[in-house]
């Protein structure tokens, strides 16, 4: 559970101070101390002898469930004691079945939404988890970053992209499916993102759309019909990110895709990115390799949705799974052959440090 401490003596409510310009909400900027403790955690049981790997997500129901992704169906739901309540799907093609689990979101409503790579389609799950429906998406591939608009939309960040300077960022769907438009903007330096999983995309309560690349540490900010509002520059000062020469360099050779590929493993990468509408929040995860060392910096920033950070370099405990009004979620251990990983809660306490006047 978030709280929020004044720390100065000049307090001042960010909600009071609001204007809005051309559609932008403005508030107060302020910085604060983030205290991150381990509040709860659990290993997923069954009753057969089932094996988890490390999930490549993880999604918090409003029932206090847990959702867990492998690539290969089923969806696992436990509650939290790591009781399974649920698996949703088997593989196959088809109606309620699941090929290939490239990512997955849950609405606000607990409606499930699956994209599947093999099927190149959408499935659709109540909050009971029964099958709903399911519909083709068209012009995706493999991808591993999606999120729902306020009205059933389907936005996805492609993994696949040209490699021109400026291609469109983001891939918009209806609720049946049909294209909305490519929007946004999508720098040279994100063609290392068909090779890796990285980044993100989210939406807040508001519909507004918030996008970053695994080699950049910029959010792009915009409306839920494609118009960028702002792009959010406030690089970290320990960030080493690819040089966009160096990236270009590698384009036409024999062996340009491997060189990037281990240019860019030796810089910065922005690993994870999550909205957290109820509190106007956003984390980003960042892993930076230590010059000399084989160890890895694993940093949280934080972010107001109206554009000003927060805090910065966050000590994580892992890599950030999911983030929501109440936790951080990580994974911490790869399990054994006798017990399955652990799903780490931490709570996030944010103690006001100034209020900066514009």
């Amino acid at each position: 559970m978030l709280i929020a401490a004044c720390a100065s003596s000049d307090k001042v409510d960010p909600k009071s101070e609001e204007s809005d310009t051309f559609g932008i909400s403005e508030v107060t900027p302020y910085t604060a101390q983030v205290t991150l403790e381990r509040a709860h955690s659990f290993r997923p049981r069954f009753s057969s002898r089932t094996a988890l790997t490390i999930p490549i997500a993880l999604r918090s129901t409003s029932g206090g469930g847990i959702v867990w992704s492998q690539s290969r169906p089923p969806l696992y739901v436990f509650d939290s004691r790591g009781v399974l309540i649920e698996a949703i799907a088997r593989r196959g093609s088809g109606p309620g079945e699941i090929g290939f689990i490239d990512v997955f979101d849950i609405a606000s409503d607990g409606t499930i939404y699956v994209y599947d790579g093999d099927n190149r389609r959408i499935s659709i799950y109540s909050p009971d988890y029964e099958f709903v429906d399911s519909y083709p998406v068209s012009n995706v591939g493999r991808l591993r970053n999606m999120a729902l608009g306020l009205h059933e939309e389907v936005y996805f960040l492609p993994e696949q992209r040209s490699r021109s300077k400026g291609d469109h960022a983001v891939r918009a769907y209806d609720s049946k499916g049909n294209p909305l438009g490519n929007w946004g903007h999508s720098p040279y330096s994100a063609i290392v993102q068909e090779n890796l999983v990285g980044g993100g995309i989210d939406v807040d309560n508001e519909g507004n759309i918030y996008y970053g690349f695994i080699s950049d540490h910029r959010i792009w900010k915009m409306t839920s019909d494609g118009t960028v509002l702002t792009v959010f520059d406030d690089q970290p000062s320990y960030y080493r990110g690819p040089d966009e020469d160096e990236l270009r360099k590698f384009d036409g050779t024999p062996t340009g895709s491997f060189d990037r590929m281990r240019y860019f493993m030796r810089r910065s990468q922005v690993a994870r990115l999550f909205v957290v509408p109820e509190m106007e929040l956003l984390f980003q995860m960042f892993v930076t390799r230590v010059p000399g060392q084989r160890q890895v910096k694993l940093s949280l920033e934080l972010w107001s949705t109206d554009g000003f950070k927060i805090a910065s370099d966050i000590r994580s405990p892992g890599v950030l799974l999911f983030a929501d009004k109440d936790f951080l979620y990580y994974v911490t251990d790869q399990g054994t052959q006798e017990s399955n990983p652990e799903v780490v809660m931490y709570s996030y306490l944010l103690v006001r440090e100034e209020v900066t006047h514009l």
